[in-house]
Order: structure tokens, then C-alpha cells, then sequence
């Protein structure tokens, strides 16, 4: 889970990055508390995205098995 301690101004975009640059998921929520769903996925490292168009949040997560 990510969770944002500020209100999103509005529609937020979040795009997940595998370790390549290759965007492997995209959504869009206006919540303050985000759930991933990353069942299936390879483990390694992977960037988050997360954008409202005037604020840019990038974060890495490590996913094991």
C-alpha cells in the first residue's frame, strides 16, 4: 500500500516501472490511500509514478517471492 498524507488535487495517474524503464501498469484513483495489485509480477525492483498533474511522487519498491 502507498498512502499520501495530503488529499490528491486531483486525478492521480500511477504508473509502475519495471528495473528496463518498461511501464508494466497504469491507473488513475483520486484516494489518498493506494493498493497495488502486483500478483503475478517478477520479483525485483520497481519504480512508482504517481502524478496529479501539479505534484510528481516517484518511489522504488522491492517485490520478493
Amino acid at each position: 500500500m502507498i498512502a499520501f498524507g495530503e488529499k490528491m488535487l486531483d486525478v492521480a495517474t500511477i504508473e509502475v516501472f519495471n528495473s528496463v524503464g518498461q511501464q508494466v501498469k497504469s491507473a488513475t484513483t483520486t484516494a489518498t490511500l493506494i493498493e497495488l495489485e502486483l500478483t503475478g509480477y517478477a520479483s525485483g525492483v520497481y519504480h512508482v509514478r504517481v502524478t496529479d498533474g501539479y505534484n510528481l511522487r516517484v518511489m522504488k519498491i522491492l517485490l520478493q517471492r
